[in-house]
């Protein structure tokens, strides 16, 4: 017989029984201490870095969940379940030497690159950056503290993929900034750099340093880049009078200068990587180096610039108008390894479309596999098994990858599982007539960035074969 009294019999028992009770809180702490031991199983021989307690101690459970699916590698795409995130090897190392040769005109002014991590999201994906790109990186810049972690955490400096990181969004949370203090403090030869906005964090940061210091054996200076807003209105201090106070807070004030160094100012304008018109993308680009310039100026007239001052900012649509301005010292494009469908749509001098120029522009590395799972008899739609919670929508629907197909039909969102593939023009339908239940179709994400944060690892191939599968280490919301 089943006893539905929740609140009697053996429970009142346990509660009463302080034996019981302490038994089992021992268990518990032994059974989770175990579990805490635990190698991650989809980072394989080191903890997982994205998992994190209240006390900045790695946890072993990975926040992937799942074990890597190697048992593709050397197999045909058409064997990868969907949907799944590719990447086409061959382009994607093109796109980077593409970038290489990109930036030679700038030799001369040495300006070089920081490839944005919240594009990718991938510690593997770093190492062939750092291996193509050379001298040419000055490191990697992160969105948040959590994409930091997951390039340096578990693993030996001499593996690392860069050992400069900036993060390059503000970090106000104590326990945050804790963090960045001891993997500073950690690792000698690893440079974090954070932006900063706020005199409050500038100071709770120094005073963090300060107590780091006075527990640890050596001390370790934090150097700061202060974000100035140059028309995104979004982050930023708003005046060039707001910059010098507390760019000078951090170098003269007693109680930050011996914890903290001023190494330069970030001028981004987002806004200004997908304006179509190649002129009036360089137009409002002019305004952002025009502020930059005279931001520095100040700084300079005030005995604030360092010899290891830096000016870092633009992204891939604006990255070569920065790089060309004099003032920029380093430049921060992140999707020019995939690109998507809304960079796609940039145009360039020529007044061609980004995709319509592959020969000398970047072309589309990542793409969304997906299968048909089912189709109308009447050819009037099939639908794909790429719904929301596997490409995002922000910046449009996906595309189809092959050209010629696309200019027949078109995705629409069907749901969180479901893609709705359906004729552009309803008299001709003979785009889903060459379709078949079980057939796999390349997706071109409408933005890249927040389609891989929405996979767990990168199918990367070349050709028609499964050469590699990295894990996506840094996705989530942020830590």
């Amino acid at each position: 017989m089943i006893n539905n009294n929740r609140g009697s019999g053996d429970e009142e028992s346990f509660a009463l029984n302080p034996v019981l009770k302490w038994s089992a809180i021992g268990i518990t702490v032994a059974a989770t201490a175990f579990w805490l031991q635990k190698k991650c199983r989809s980072c394989s021989s080191k903890p997982c870095a994205t998992n994190r307690d209240n006390n900045s101690e790695l946890l072993s459970s990975c926040a992937i969940h799942k074990k890597l699916p190697r048992h593709l590698i050397n197999q045909s795409v058409n064997n990868v379940p969907t949907p799944a995130l590719l990447i086409d090897m061959d382009i994607l190392e093109d796109n980077m030497t593409k970038m290489n040769d990109s930036m030679k005109p700038f030799a001369s002014s040495q300006v070089k690159i920081r490839p944005h991590y919240k594009a990718n999201k991938c510690p593997d994906l770093v190492k062939v950056q750092s291996r193509i790109h050379g001298s040419l990186m000055s490191g990697v810049c992160c969105q948040k503290l959590s994409e930091a972690e997951s390039i340096f955490m578990g693993q030996q400096t001499g593996e690392l993929g860069t050992r400069d990181i900036l993060i390059t969004n503000e970090v106000v949370e104590k326990m945050k900034l804790e963090r960045i203090v001891n993997a500073a403090f950690s690792n000698s030869k690893l440079k974090i750099s954070l932006v900063v906005d706020n005199e409050s964090v500038v100071r709770q940061l120094a005073h963090i340093c300060k107590e780091k210091t006075m527990q640890a054996d050596g001390q370790v200076k934090i150097s700061l880049i202060i974000e100035y807003n140059v028309g995104q209105n979004r982050c930023g201090v708003n005046s060039i009078e707001e910059l010098v106070h507390l760019a000078t807070v951090i170098t003269k004030d007693d109680s930050c200068a011996p914890y903290l160094h001023f190494a330069g100012i970030q001028c981004y304008q987002g806004w200004n990587q997908h304006i179509r018109s190649f002129g009036d993308r360089k137009q409002a680009v002019e305004k952002v180096n025009n502020m930059a310039s005279d931001a520095k100026n100040a700084l300079q007239e005030s005995g604030l610039v360092s010899s290891d001052f830096i000016v870092t900012g633009g992204g891939t649509g604006s990255y070569l108008f920065e790089a060309g301005s004099n003032v920029f010292t380093e430049v921060q494009p992140g999707s020019y390894v995939f690109m998507d469908a809304d960079y796609n749509k940039n145009l360039m001098e020529s007044d061609r479309t980004v995709e319509d120029e592959p020969d000398s522009t970047f072309r589309q590395s990542l793409f969304v596999l997906t299968t048909v799972m089912s189709k109308a008899a009447s050819n009037e739609r099939a639908v794909v098994d790429a719904g929301m919670k596997a490409v995002s929508l922000d910046s449009g629907v996906p595309l189809l990858n092959d050209r010629e197909q696309r200019k027949l039909a078109e995705y629409r969102p069907g749901g969180d599982e479901h893609g709705i593939i359906v004729p552009t023009n309803e008299t001709d339908k003979s785009a889903i007539a060459t379709l078949s239940v079980g057939d796999k179709l390349r997706l071109i994400p409408g933005h890249c960035d927040p389609t891989v944060n929405m996979h767990d690892w990168f199918i990367c191939v070349r050709g028609d074969r499964v050469v590699d599968v990295w894990p996506i280490e840094g996705r989530s919301c942020g830590l």
